[in-house]
């Protein structure tokens, strides 16, 4: 059975919400998915799904999957071209399974990159606790925040638990 998408994606979201969740596991876990999607995109991937697709509808006793109904467009936004049409449903559903993953991989890449501004925030902040060591920078978003009492109970947090990850200084 070929593996889908929707079951990388699924895995990710488990990842997610898992209690021991952290933002650099979550950055890794989708850079992981983003690969896993990368190799989904093959042609021989979606002939295998859509395969599948057939052959459950015709266990079921289902209508065969078709071509949707073709809207003709106005003559004013057309132009003199004709407008693509694709000849089989195999065809059609084909640019929309590859659009769909391209979406996903897009939307993977752009929202957990380390480059981003609040994602790179929150991974000092989990820096910041797992090492006991202070960033200014950080500190610096949140003014109530003493910096030197903060270095004080992070120290002292950080001798007393021995925590090493988010997950063990959470637990503690």
């Amino acid at each position: 059975m070929a593996q889908h998408p929707l079951a990388a994606l699924e895995k990710l979201n488990r990842a997610f919400q898992a209690k021991s969740a952290t933002i650099s596991a979550m950055i890794e876990a989708s850079a992981m998915t983003v690969e896993q999607l990368q190799v989904l995109r093959i042609e021989e991937n979606y002939n295998k799904i859509f395969y599948e697709a057939e052959k459950k509808v015709t266990f079921l006793d289902l209508v065969p999957i078709e071509l949707p109904r073709i809207r003709r467009l106005p003559r004013k936004i057309t132009g003199d071209g004709s407008a693509h049409h694709s000849p089989t449903a195999r065809d059609y559903y084909r640019s929309q399974y590859f659009e769909f993953v391209d979406t996903i991989i897009e939307h993977l890449t752009t929202r957990f990159n380390a480059d981003n501004n609040e994602l790179r925030q929150y991974l000092a902040l989990e820096n910041m606790i797992t090492s006991g060591k202070i960033d200014n920078s950080v500190i610096n978003f949140y003014p109530k925040i003493s910096a030197q009492r903060l270095e004080f109970q992070l120290t002292m947090f950080k001798g007393t638990t021995k925590a090493v990850s988010l997950k063990g200084a959470k637990d503690a």
